[in-house]
């Protein structure tokens, strides 16, 4: 029996077609980076971008760029802008993945933000944790960290992947990525960097999950055991992944 590799650039003609939108901020390409910082942040397949909510308020300043994360936090003495979709994107969300660092967040700092109820903020009470906690009582965020059902953000320093699965869903356009954008006199920006997002809308079948949750892990080396099914390659190409160069070869047994 003999095992023979091929690059799967020459077979993967359907990369991008799905229900998932993947935004990677260790391409790039895909981040404008301007004087005043960053711009767009593109989805991998083009079709989506993110840009900051407030461009030329007093007391904002555009997220920056660097270590292959878009990052939040302070600009001197001003509030980190959030991120948006546009308006017209109507596409719906019920499940976030977000690979992120950040250990010196402050009250309030906003990871990911909607208008109800899905704005999850680490509260700092001292000698406790920071803890995520919903942003209205009238709804339901159930929140995955590490793979492993959890509010409270980790101490350890590095990449964590945040799992929010949302009790209902929301357009991609009431999303805010790094922040919370009513509140331009509290900073209430993630202190930190967010290095890769992907927002599911309702039909991804729960089994699908822990591929990406493997994707992810694999990727950025995160903090957490996972194992990868034979078939994550297709698994991921259907939900519309990029996934290459993790899942670039495939196997022939002749």
């Amino acid at each position: 029996m003999r095992f023979h590799t091929f690059p799967l650039l020459l077979f993967s003609f359907a990369a991008f077609a799905g229900p998932a939108i993947q935004f990677c901020a260790d391409r790039p390409q895909k981040v404008t980076v301007e004087s005043s910082g960053v711009a767009v942040w593109t989805s991998m397949d083009g079709d989506w971008s993110l840009v900051p909510v407030h461009t030329n308020d007093i007391g904002w300043c555009a997220p920056s760029y660097s270590a292959r994360s878009v990052r939040f936090g302070l600009c001197d003495t001003n509030t980190v802008s959030p991120l948006q979709f546009p308006a017209s994107a109507t596409t719906l969300v019920s499940r976030a993945f977000l690979v992120a660092n950040g250990t010196n967040a402050t009250s309030l700092a906003t990871l990911l933000d909607a208008p109800v109820p899905l704005r999850l903020s680490p509260r700092f009470f001292a000698g406790d944790t920071w803890y995520f906690e919903p942003s209205n009582v009238l709804g339901t965020a159930s929140v995955t960290i590490d793979a492993a059902e959890s509010d409270a953000w980790p101490l350890m320093e590095g990449l964590h992947l945040v799992e929010i699965a949302f009790g209902a869903p929301c357009t991609a356009s009431e999303l805010y990525l790094g922040g919370n954008p009513d509140t331009p006199d509290w900073n209430r920006s993630w202190d930190g960097g967010i290095a890769e997002v992907i927002l599911l809308d309702d039909s991804v079948a729960p089994e699908t999950l822990p591929v990406l949750r493997a994707y992810l892990g694999l990727k950025w080396s995160l903090p957490f055991d996972f194992e990868t099914p034979n078939n994550a390659r297709a698994i991921l190409t259907q939900l519309g992944i990029r996934s290459d160069p993790l899942y670039s070869t495939f196997l022939m047994f002749h």
